[in-house]
């Protein structure tokens, strides 16, 4: 056996080991005196005795693999098939791309307004249907935009029809909407409830003065409270998660937000996660003065992001909200762009692999027909970016998490790509192991001793390693 490649290790002042794998998304602690005992059966010639435990757990966790195992390839293997999987159809659908705010670093301005014609919509429901004949098991739908709620209608038509269809084939189904909140009525969330949709996303750009300035209605009402109304009303029938997009700016005055949300119950309520800003360029003429606001957005790095996130989980514990203690999980795929079967469907019937690239025709990876879905020249783009991968990707530690960044981002050669966890996670394995992260320093540590390297992992468990 040796040690895995993506092995991480972080010890305290009292010499116990806290190591992490990022294939296997594991942790596992080994005391100082522990160590030192394995390390001597472990490296003896003759037996084990005294090693037994620990080698179980450290195979077990990944920690140790087999001398002929190729990691990667299996990495790479495993990716390759959660891509071509045909188990689950996504969908994300955006019966409108008209919206009835007016956030100036919106990416999605100035395209396509109009609603969902009753074409696209049956060619929809065919696809569902192909879909099914071929052996999908499960279709899960997240309403999309512009903003979704001015299309009730076509939200309403097709829930229906996607239920009816399931129903139809024994398959599931699964529905969320991606809302801004502030169309969002007691009344509106009792009908999309009635429809499955049982999970939601909105956003608030900060506390009530910055995102007053940044979420806007076309009529430049103050939007803050009434989406704050608008995630109330929705919680009491789906499951909610509220976006925060996050500048510098935003970051500093999180707590205030949060002040905010808990005194109206919403952290027994509600999820809540950071959302960074990004740099992405506007498709329309802006006023000096929104000009001047969006030059002021000043994004954060990738390191201040690693950072942001450890502290925003200690004001989200402090203010009753729930955290996690997980550790970044290992992924086959990260987003639909990844993955094959998965599509964003706009209004007009043009297809997308991305959202960022919503309402950019000449981005369209393929057009919605009667027959499915017509490829177009960018879907080359899609289904081929992972062959020009960097290689400091692939070489790279936490590639089991990211599989090589953002594909968007890939193929626009951006930098500063890299996820928090590769600049934070020796303070997130102290917080997985309830320990303050000022403890822990970076260490190296040896697992496969002589006697280990002999043996394959079946000679220890008996069976051989997952």
């Amino acid at each position: 056996m040796k040690e895995s490649v993506y092995n991480l290790c972080a010890q305290d002042s009292n010499g116990n080991y806290y190591l992490l794998n990022t294939r296997r998304g594991t942790a596992h602690v080994l005391a100082a005196s522990a160590y030192a005992a394995y390390w001597t059966a472990a490296s003896r010639p003759s037996d084990l005795e005294g090693a037994t435990e620990a080698l179980h757990e450290l195979i077990n966790k990944g920690f140790l693999v087999d001398d002929d195992a190729d990691e990667l390839s299996e990495i790479e293997s495993a990716h390759q098939q959660a891509r071509q999987s045909r188990e689950r159809l996504e969908l994300l659908i955006a019966p409108s791309m008209a919206c009835n705010l007016d956030c100036f670093y919106c990416f999605e301005s100035n395209r396509y307004a109009g609603q969902m014609s009753a074409d696209v919509q049956s060619n929809i429901v065919r696809l569902a249907r192909g879909y099914f004949e071929s052996g999908t098991k499960h279709l899960d739908v997240t309403w999309y935009g512009g903003e979704p709620l001015l299309a009730m209608s076509v939200v309403g038509w097709l829930s229906r029809q996607f239920l009816a269809t399931c129903d139809e084939f024994g398959r599931e189904y699964s529905a969320g909407i991606v809302t801004n909140g502030s169309l969002m009525t007691g009344e509106k969330a009792r009908q999309l409830a009635s429809w499955s949709i049982r999970r939601a996303q909105i956003t608030l750009d900060g506390p009530p003065e910055l995102h007053d300035a940044r979420r806007v209605p076309k009529n430049k009402n103050p939007t803050f409270y009434r989406i704050v109304d608008g995630i109330e009303a929705a919680a009491a029938h789906m499951r909610v998660s509220v976006r925060v997009n996050v500048c510098r700016k935003v970051a500093e005055r999180l707590e205030e937000l949060l002040q905010i949300l808990a005194a109206r119950g919403l952290n027994r309520e509600v999820s809540v996660y950071v959302a960074p800003l990004q740099n992405v360029q506007s498709r329309r003429t802006l006023s000096p003065s929104t000009a001047r606001i969006r030059e002021q957005l000043d994004v954060l790095d990738s390191r201040e992001v690693a950072d942001l996130e450890l502290r925003f989980n200690d004001l989200l514990w402090k203010y009753g909200f729930a955290t996690s203690n997980r550790l970044p999980e290992p992924r086959c795929t990260t987003c639909m762009a990844h993955r094959q079967h998965s599509w964003l469907i706009e209004a007009n019937g043009d297809v997308q692999k991305c959202y960022w690239t919503a309402g950019l025709g000449a981005e369209a990876a393929g057009r919605l027909t009667q027959d499915g879905i017509a490829p177009l020249n960018p879907h080359r783009k899609w289904r081929n970016w992972t062959a020009s991968r960097d290689t400091r990707c692939l070489q790279c530690i936490m590639f089991p998490i990211c599989l090589g960044r953002c594909p968007l981002k890939h193929l626009s050669n951006e930098s500063d790509c890299c996820p928090p966890i590769k600049y934070n996670w020796i303070q997130c394995l102290a917080h997985a192991a309830g320990i303050g992260d000022e403890q822990l320093v970076p260490a190296c540590l040896q697992l496969a001793g002589e006697q280990v390297r002999r043996l394959k992992v079946r000679d220890v468990t008996g069976a051989d390693q997952d």
